[in-house]
């Protein structure tokens, strides 16, 4: 037997009948997740104040890519040029570890690895 036989698939654009009865005022956003993380982040803390909540982040909906040398910095310059890509950087310091990042290993080498 093929597996095409015993997986069917179908790509539908409405919820079946079954789901529509269990999900009322069912409602999506069609910015993505990150949109509805935000939004669920502000739903969570009502009905108190949600003043304090920065309802957009920095990124918001947008990919991003973090380059922590500057060699991985030129490879992303040179890629997005390369595809025509306007080149925007949100932050403009070098990587540094926070003081609560542990820089000493607590791993204890044995006789003869170190």
């Amino acid at each position: 037997m093929r597996a095409n036989e015993l997986i069917i698939e179908t790509k539908r654009g409405k919820p079946l009948d079954s789901q529509e009865k269990v999900m009322p005022k069912s409602v999506f956003t069609p910015d993505g997740f990150v949109d509805l993380y935000r939004a669920s982040g502000i739903i969570a803390r009502l009905p108190a104040s949600t003043e304090d909540i920065d309802p957009y982040s920095f990124v918001t909906k947008l990919p991003m890519i973090v380059a922590y040398t500057d060699a991985e910095e030129k490879m992303i310059k040179d890629a997005f040029k390369k595809m025509g890509i306007p080149y925007k950087q949100h932050v403009h310091t070098k990587s540094e570890e926070p003081d609560a990042v542990n820089n000493v290993s607590p791993m204890v080498g044995f006789k003869g690895y170190i």
